[in-house]
């Protein structure tokens, strides 16, 4: 009721779904475009959204989790993490998505690990700023190449003041989700979306 007050043209419908909220979640997952799980006031419920479920529903759901941890920050910007992956190009199309909705700046993330020169940062970084744009006429866009210990603690340092911070399940690894998706998750103060596509098991290099 209070949504559709405040959302008049917005369709809204609730169910009631039954078993344990990993099993209900991730049956639900296969069947709509993104799962959105609040953490605040939540009580013992949060500790398992954050941990055992969360980790369960980052393995399995069949679309993009986000994780809602502040409603501050409004007008900053949408980050999104690109180590040019297949799925990092996914995240970045519906980074881009929400920055044109929200008519906020784009900002796409390349992650060099200190010692590590990352010689192609540059060249992804570009590939990418110009596919956000050329999908969406008027979206500002911009590129920032990072370092860092590790690639989630850099995301994480950036992602201070930003709407949203947008990023692959995994990058270029076989896992089911890598390390950096996992510990941006666990360890974010800020909002975070997790993409994944249906054809979880054939990412490979972006074209």
């Amino acid at each position: 009721e209070r949504l559709a007050a405040h959302y008049p043209d917005l369709r809204v419908t609730a169910q009631l779904m039954p078993g344990t909220p990993r099993e209900a979640l991730e049956e639900i997952s296969e069947q709509i475009a993104l799962l959105a799980v609040g953490t605040r006031g939540l009580g013992a419920v949060m500790g398992m959204l954050l941990g055992s479920v969360s980790r369960g529903i980052l393995h399995d759901a069949g679309c993009p989790v986000a994780i809602i941890r502040s409603d501050q920050h409004r007008a900053g910007p949408v980050l999104v993490a690109d180590d040019g992956s297949a799925t990092a190009a996914q995240a970045i199309d519906i980074a881009a998505e929400l920055a044109a909705a929200w008519g906020v700046e784009l900002r796409i993330l390349h992650v060099s690990i200190d010692g590590d020169a990352d010689a192609g940062a540059h060249e992804i970084l570009e590939r990418s700023t110009a596919r956000a744009r050329a999908q969406h006429e008027g979206l500002e866009v911009t590129g920032r190449p990072l370092t860092g210990r590790t690639a989630a603690e850099a995301l994480l340092d950036a992602a201070t003041g930003a709407r949203l911070l947008v990023l692959g399940h995994r990058g270029r690894s076989r896992s089911a989700v890598g390390s950096t998706a996992h510990a941006t998750v666990l360890h974010a103060t800020g909002n975070v979306m997790v993409v994944r596509g249906h054809d979880r098991d054939h990412d490979g290099p972006r074209e």
